[in-house]
């Protein structure tokens, strides 16, 4: 594994979290959306995603997929939730999600977390809950400027 990215390795990941930003700002930006939804992207899909658009590209049925996940968890959760909401199902799209969190590297403990709540959370009991809504500022699913952790930007580039 490598230790250092090269300027190269740099600028195709921040091409590919620039278009992932772009695709993820023109789906929710300006939206009330399921607050689990946000914090699904920060526990580790917006690092799936653009790990499928690193290998992949923005087109294809993995990326399509991707973003279908965030479709069906806001048709879950959302204000006016319509989906058959089975065990079944919640286990369908819980396993799912684990499965892609997997392959981006997350902390074990915070994702295990986050899994147990949103499984509490896509529970057919608890749907008559609600779920919390957050509006999203045109901006909000910008990507923090940070530096990419070495470990992480050197599992993408693979």
């Amino acid at each position: 594994m490598r230790n250092e990215l090269n300027e190269s390795d740099r600028a195709r990941i921040s091409a590919a979290r620039t278009r992932v930003n772009a695709a993820l700002e023109q789906r929710l930006a300006g939206r009330e959306v399921p607050a689990m939804l946000l914090r699904l992207l920060d526990a580790g899909w917006r690092q799936y995603l653009v790990l499928l658009e690193m290998r992949q590209g923005a087109q294809g049925e993995a990326w399509d997929a991707g973003l279908a996940v965030l479709d069906r968890l806001f048709a879950w959760l959302g204000p006016d939730a319509e989906v058959s909401r089975t065990m079944v199902a919640a286990q369908c799209l819980l396993s799912e999600i684990e499965r892609a969190l997997a392959t981006v590297n997350v902390d074990a403990k915070l994702l295990a977390a986050f899994i147990d709540e949103l499984g509490d959370r896509l529970a057919p009991a608890d749907s008559a809950a609600g779920s919390a809504m957050i509006r999203v500022p045109p901006g909000r699913l910008a990507a923090p400027q940070g530096e990419v952790d070495a470990a992480q930007a050197a599992h993408l580039a693979d």
